[in-house]
């Protein structure tokens, strides 16, 4: 059962993150999509949620879930070029394949179980040079 306190956490983390994309999509519709990606890029999720990691259990439970996010943020990377690659034919389309590789991936990330910062480190590097340098392979075909 959720103690009051951690609902109240919830609730916080629940509210932080709806003003913070309310906030963004405003901005983008105001001042355009770069400001918007700009902001929408901003590492505000995971530092809302190492923050809020912290405050519900512990910090060293928050450092421990830094672990894996240099290889999750290149997985997030992938995601972003593979929506943009299967988006020319269809939103839809993109949106589904981009969200279905980007679950397998985070799925195969979680199955492993690994707890190396520096393989993340250099996985998500590796995973970061290659998604970029495909962008500019399909970008310079176009």
């Amino acid at each position: 059962m959720i103690d009051s306190s951690m609902l109240l956490h919830l609730l916080l983390a629940f509210a932080v993150g709806s003003l913070w994309v309310t906030a963004i999509t405003v901005i983008a519709e105001k001042k355009g999509s770069v400001i918007g990606g700009i902001l929408g890029g901003l590492p505000s999720t995971s530092a809302f949620s190492f923050f809020f990691i912290g405050i519900n259990q512990s910090s060293a439970a928050a450092v421990q879930a830094t672990t894996v996010f240099p290889l999750a943020f290149a997985v997030t990377s992938a995601y972003l070029f593979f929506y943009a690659f299967f988006a020319q034919k269809s939103f839809s389309r993109g949106i589904i394949l981009s969200l279905a590789i980007w679950f397998a991936v985070s799925a195969m990330i979680v199955a492993s179980g690994f707890s190396d910062f520096a393989f993340s480190l250099v996985l998500g590097l590796v995973i970061s040079v290659l998604t970029d340098s495909l962008r500019f392979h399909v970008i310079s075909c176009l």
